[in-house]
Parts: structure tokens; sequence; C-alpha cells
């Protein structure tokens, strides 16, 4: 029965906050496990959604940004897979300036503590909508350990610099564009500067494919291996 007009909610009830898709469908970002996104929803949402809230002297979206991290990232490539969903959440949320997201508190159930905005929704969001996009399982926790490792942290700072950059040469931004430590990160900002604006960019979905292919080898082979050596294992422990 709903609660009666005026009628305090019960302690722990979970809220809503339910978001529209262009497919027709729904995200609840207070409990996003319950969704009908589809493919659709996640590569129309980072495609249409700008970075910068839209301050930049051209069009520059999630999605660029995040195709260009994962084509500069160097190492495997699960963990171009990593750099290229690690804003996949802003697909439903938008992009929210941090000046603004961390200021920003939101209660999940009535009653119960307040959490910043990435605990609360970006990171469940994220879980959610990377079961949409990787439906292999074994792909999807290998990806999930990328994201929960970091791994695309250094090249999302350069990336970051590197727009503002291009995008914002008239605005300081240098309190928040500090490039990171590490000898490798002057080739990095040439990467992302080459492939995000002069190499051209694929599509997330084209991206994406691109390294599910290379990462699915790169599973294949390691569990191969590890099943060769654990086989050689037992065989040691049984003489």
């Amino acid at each position: 029965m709903d609660d009666l007009p005026n009628t305090p909610p019960t302690r722990g009830a979970r809220k809503t906050m339910i978001i529209g898709t262009v497919s027709g469908g729904y995200i609840d970002l207070l409990n996003p496990e319950n969704h009908t996104v589809t493919l659709e929803d996640i590569y129309t949402g980072l495609r249409h959604t700008a970075r910068w809230a839209g301050q930049t002297t051209s069009r520059w979206s999630v999605e660029e940004h995040s195709v260009m991290c994962a084509n500069a990232f160097r190492g495997p490539a699960v963990g171009s897979l990593a750099c290229l969903t690690h804003d996949i959440a802003e697909a439903v949320t938008g992009d929210i300036p941090n000046p603004i997201k961390k200021h920003l508190r939101v209660q999940v159930e009535e009653g119960g503590p307040f959490l910043d905005f990435e605990t609360a929704v970006e990171l469940p969001v994220r879980r959610a909508l990377l079961r949409v996009l990787f439906p292999d399982a074994r792909l999807r926790a290998a990806v999930n350990e990328q994201l929960d490792a970091g791994v695309y942290k250094p090249i999302d700072l350069v990336a970051l610099h590197a727009e503002a950059t291009r995008l914002r040469p008239r605005t300081d931004t240098s309190s928040y564009t500090k490039l990171p430590d590490g000898p490798d990160t002057q080739q990095a900002l040439q990467d992302c500067t080459w492939v995000g604006f002069a190499g051209g960019l694929d599509t997330f979905e084209g991206t994406q494919a691109w390294f599910v292919e290379d990462a699915d080898e790169e599973l294949d082979t390691f569990e191969g291996t590890l099943k060769w050596f654990v086989e050689d294992a037992d065989e040691e422990l049984r003489l």
C-alpha cells in the first residue's frame, strides 16, 4: 500500500531517482540494477554529453574523451577498455562539473547517511552499465578489476590537460590540470593530443569492438597458460 500523503517514509526505505532513456527505457540511479538501458542508450548518452559543461571552443563530448583515453593508454587491451568505460555512468547522469560534484551528497535510503556522488551514484551505475556493454562475465570482471585498480587515472589526467590546452586556451585551468609525475607523461600527452585532435577519433562502439577482440585474445592466452602450468604443477605434486 502506498504511503499516505504527508506521511514520512519508513526509515531505511529505498529512495528512487528515475532517468528516462532515448530507447524508451529507464534507470533508477539509486538502485541501478533496476534498469532497461540498452546499448543505444549508452552510446547516445556519451555522444551527446558535453565535457567541461560545454564551455569549450569547439564541441567535445564524453565519448570523444573516452575514446581518446582508450587509444592513448599504453598497456593491455583490458586496460584500454577500462579507460574507455571509466566515465560510462555519465551516459545517464551527464557530466557534472567537479566543482559541483564535490559538494553533492546523496542519501540513498531514508534516514541513512549522506554519501558523496561518486560512491552513491556513479560507481553503482557504472557497474550496472558494464553488464550491458560486456555480457561476457569473464571480460566484465577483468575490466572491473582494472577500473577498481585505477589504471585509467594517469591517462585521464593527461587527457584533461590536453583538452584544457586545446579547448580552453583562455581559461586558467592550472590548478586542476596538473600532469601526473612519471617518465611516460610527455609521451602520453603527445599520444592524447595526436589521437584526440589530429589523428581522428573512432566511435565509442567501434573502439569497444576493437579492444574487446584484443582483450578476449589476452584473456584466452592468460587462462590457457595458467591451465597449462596448473596441470604441470599437479603432476609434480603427484610425483
